[in-house]
């Protein structure tokens, strides 16, 4: 867990600048507005929609750079929920095992638009947007990095799940979980910087 707060260009101006890391960790919430829905045998799944829709939304949104499919692919994360409840055994960790699900939708939709990618151009698509925006440029490399490294990534420095957390999330050694974010790290750097260069020439 830390922030790199390093900024080369403030030291040569020529050098464009690094992306910074910040983590903080998320809250679920008082208690006592968990115990509305997750003790008992039944989930309040309308609760939980509302409850947690709007921050996996922002989460899927990260990974794909579009509100539309990220909307769809919560949808989709709710549906595989409802059929699965059944293997929520503990309603206290209700929030891990939505992540969960949605990280492997997300990671699924991220394998299905790489394979469309070796589809030839028809001349209808559009480019890719060019923004200078930082937050775009994050998405824009989050998006151009494997699936696996950019869904630790974010569910570790975003999110504020825990290594052993995300690990146990994503079904995968603890240590398979430190590799990727060390390896996502480098490999979000190099796109940011990139990227980062592009929209400066």
């Amino acid at each position: 867990r830390f922030q790199d707060t390093r900024h080369p260009s403030r030291l040569n101006p020529s050098t464009p600048a690094r992306p910074s890391y910040e983590v903080k960790r998320v809250r679920s919430g008082p208690p006592q507005a968990q115990a509305r829905s997750f003790t008992g045998e039944a989930l309040d799944w309308r609760y939980l929609y509302e409850r947690f829709g709007p921050e996996l939304s922002a989460f899927a949104y990260r990974l794909t750079a579009d509100e539309e499919v990220a909307k769809d692919l919560v949808q989709d994360t709710f549906v595989k929920a409802i059929r699965r409840q059944a293997t929520l055994a503990d309603h206290s960790a209700v929030r891990a095992w939505l992540y969960r699900i949605a990280a492997n939708v997300v990671m699924d939709w991220r394998r299905r638009r790489a394979l469309l990618s070796f589809v030839p151009f028809v001349g209808s698509e559009q480019a890719p947007e060019r923004s200078s925006d930082t937050a775009a440029l994050v998405r824009q490399a989050l998006r151009s990095i494997p699936a696996a490294q950019a869904v630790a990534l974010v569910l570790t420095y975003h999110e504020g799940f825990s290594r052993s957390e995300v690990a146990a999330m994503l079904g995968v050694p603890e240590e398979t979980v430190k590799t990727r974010i060390a390896r996502g790290r480098k490999s979000f750097e190099a796109s940011y910087l990139r990227l980062q260069r592009g929209l400066a020439g």
